[in-house]
């Protein structure tokens, strides 16, 4: 009897045991993910997503759910696609990904109200006065930024104003309106949701240039007179030939910091397709550059608060697969840059 009491005890204890040690390996996966070691730093971790894939394919979902706490639509949102026509507006898309992110209880990076390259053909086409694309322009912004409010709380107002030199890009709205049309659509945005965040986002802006001081110069003096404007994208679209300058970017940082505006990482991605170097060389220098930028990010005193990667499988990429820019390979396998991501984080 006595025997039979001990056995019993121990197969409990062996039972007891046993459920500690599921449980431990339970709450360890549901932990490693980027979203969880994200939000214990109060940073925003994301990707661009697209509404097509969400549709048709079930294990893209499954990530883009569990590894984002915030998400870009990658084209819904452009203008072409949601004012196709002067009297249409199509939100069909752009509903997909917003429905998504409030299921998944994810902010959204609105992309992108104003740009050059996105403009309708009604629009670049038609002939207008200046008060006739003021009063467009104003219709369109105050559109979509009313539907989404209490939705979509950050905007990337205008995309892509200056090119490389510091100049403004020639545009539509350039040659009837003037530079002014930058600054009037912060002002339009911002009476359409007074409570969302308001971004400018450019490329190769992230470090000290010709091009990152010709918008830090536009974003001061927005700031100066009053215009609402409260953070700036640096899209970081890079190759991994680029030497990145991790101080310079961090100096750029610190000086929106010192003007009381925030920076997001919004477009990111690194083409590894570089001749002469094998593939898992290529991997590990992608997977430090990805880290040292998250570093150089988290190490801001809260000025830098989101990473964005312009997709998040090599699967799909605007660049086209051989790239391999980004942090899940085709197959949905993680690669050293998420890894390398989750260690910045975890740390």
């Amino acid at each position: 009897m006595k025997k039979k009491f001990i056995n019993s005890l121990i197969i409990i204890f062996l039972i007891l045991i046993c459920g500690i040690i599921i449980l431990f390996f339970l709450k360890g996966s549901k932990d490693v993910s980027l979203r969880d070691h994200a939000e214990r730093k109060n940073f925003l971790i994301g990707s661009a997503i697209n509404s097509q894939y969400i549709k048709n394919d079930k294990l893209y979902t499954a990530i883009a759910r569990k590894e984002f706490n915030i998400i870009t639509p990658e084209n819904e949102l452009k203008m072409k696609v949601v004012h196709p026509e002067i009297d249409t507006y199509n939100f069909s898309k752009a509903d997909e990904v917003v429905n998504f992110a409030k299921e998944n209880g994810q902010q959204i990076r609105g992309h992108t109200l104003i740009w050059s390259e996105s403009l309708p053909d009604w629009l670049e086409h038609g002939n207008y006065t200046e008060l006739q694309m003021r009063q467009l322009l104003k219709d369109y912004i105050q559109t979509v930024v009313t539907r989404y409010k209490g939705e979509i709380n950050v905007w990337d107002v205008v995309n892509e104003a200056f090119d490389d030199n510091g100049n403004f890009v020639n545009s539509k709205l350039l040659d009837i309106i003037g530079p002014e049309y930058i600054e009037l659509s912060f002002q339009w945005a911002y009476e359409a949701n007074p409570n969302a965040l308001l971004f400018y986002n450019d490329d190769d802006i992230e470090g000290l240039n010709q091009h990152s001081n010709a918008v830090y110069n536009l974003v001061r003096d927005l700031k100066n007179r009053g215009i609402p404007i409260h953070g700036v994208g640096f899209q970081m679209h890079k190759n991994l030939s680029e030497n990145l300058n991790y101080e310079s970017i961090s100096k750029n940082i610190e000086r929106y910091g010192k003007i009381g505006v925030q920076v997001h990482i919004t477009e990111m991605d690194i083409n590894i397709d570089k001749k002469g170097s094998t593939l898992n060389s290529n991997l590990s220098k992608q997977a430090n550059m990805y880290s040292n930028v998250l570093h150089t990010c988290l190490n801001s005193d809260n000025i830098c608060t989101a990473m964005v990667t312009w997709g998040f499988t090599d699967k799909y990429t605007w660049l086209g697969n051989k790239s391999k820019p980004l942090i899940y390979n085709e197959d949905y396998q993680k690669k050293l840059a998420y890894k390398g991501l989750l260690k910045e984080l975890d740390d």
